[in-house]
């Protein structure tokens, strides 16, 4: 969580300008759980009355750790979803 908010911080955004993230996804229930009680943390401290606005998904959870094939998917992913809206 506080990686999280130092980027968004740096970058000058809030976390409720982001519609869609690619999660890590490590596939493993501790992993997981951390990486999402993050976001919810971060995401819901900033989310006010709209809650639910994000999607999130992992590719990487469902091919495993393939190295630069599970970044380039994740990016492949992220882009489809933009063009699909």
């Amino acid at each position: 969580a506080h990686a999280l908010r130092r980027t968004y911080a740096a970058a000058g955004y809030s976390p409720q300008t982001v519609e869609m993230l690619e999660a890590h996804g490590t596939g493993t229930s501790a992993g997981d759980a951390a990486e999402v009680s993050a976001l919810k943390t971060v995401f819901g401290e900033d989310a006010g009355d709209k809650l639910g606005w994000c999607a999130i998904g992992s590719v990487k959870s469902q091919i495993g750790h393939t190295k630069a094939a599970a970044g380039a998917a994740s990016l492949y992913k992220a882009v489809m979803a933009l063009h699909h809206k």
